[in-house]
C-alpha cells in the first residue's frame, strides 16, 4: 500500500487542519508518508493518524459520538427521528457524515493492528532471547552441580585418585 496525496506530510496536514478550522488540541501526524509504500507498523500507524485528521475535516471537527444520528434538510442533523429527513419509505435518513467515521475507524483499526503486531513480534524476540540466555545459565549451573551441592559445583574438573575402591564385607 502506498500513501498518496498532498495531505500526507506534516506541513500539508497542518495547513489542511487549520483551513478546516480544527481545534488546536488535535494531535497532528509528525511523520511523512506521502508517495511511499507503507511497509512497517510505524508507517501504518502514521497513515492511520492522517486518516483521522481527514475524517475530522470531512465532519467539521466532530467525532462519531458528537454527531446527530439523523440527517436534516438544513444540514445540521438531529437525534429526533420525527424531525429527520425521510427516505422514500418514510424512514429517517442516517447522517452520512457518521459513515465517514465508521469507515475511517475500520481502516485505521486494521492499520493500527499491523503496528501492534510488529511491536508484539519485537517483544516476543526479546523475551525469547532472555529465556534462551536464562536456560543456558541454568544449564551451566546444573552441569556443574551447583543446584545440588555447592561444594561439587565444579567437582567434575577435579581429578580423583586411581586406586581401587574398597567395599566393606559383612560376615554373618
Amino acid at each position: 500500500m502506498a500513501a498518496s496525496g498532498t495531505g500526507a506530510t506534516p506541513a500539508a496536514i497542518a495547513a489542511e487542519a487549520k483551513q478546516a478550522g480544527l481545534p488546536a488540541g488535535v494531535d497532528l501526524p509528525t511523520v511523512a508518508v506521502a508517495d511511499e509504500p507503507i511497509t512497517t507498523g510505524a508507517e501504518a500507524r502514521a497513515f492511520a493518524s492522517y486518516m483521522r485528521i481527514h475524517a475530522l475535516e470531512a465532519t467539521g471537527g466532530q467525532t462519531y459520538a458528537q454527531m446527530p444520528r439523523y440527517a436534516t434538510d438544513n444540514g445540521k442533523g438531529t437525534n429526533d427521528p420525527a424531525l429527520a429527513t425521510k427516505d422514500e419509505n418514510g424512514q429517517p435518513v442516517s447522517n452520512p457524515a457518521r459513515n465517514v467515521w465508521v469507515t475511517e475507524t475500520a481502516l485505521a483499526t486494521a492499520l493500527n493492528m499491523s503496528y501492534m503486531a510488529e511491536q508484539l513480534s519485537l517483544f516476543s524476540i526479546v523475551i525469547g532471547v532472555a529465556l534462551l540466555l536464562a536456560g543456558l545459565g541454568f544449564g551451566i549451573l546444573a552441569i556443574g552441580g551447583a543446584l545440588r551441592n555447592p561444594e561439587t559445583a565444579l567437582g567434575f574438573l577435579h581429578r580423583h585418585g586411581g586406586g581401587a575402591a574398597t567395599v566393606p564385607v559383612r560376615n554373618s
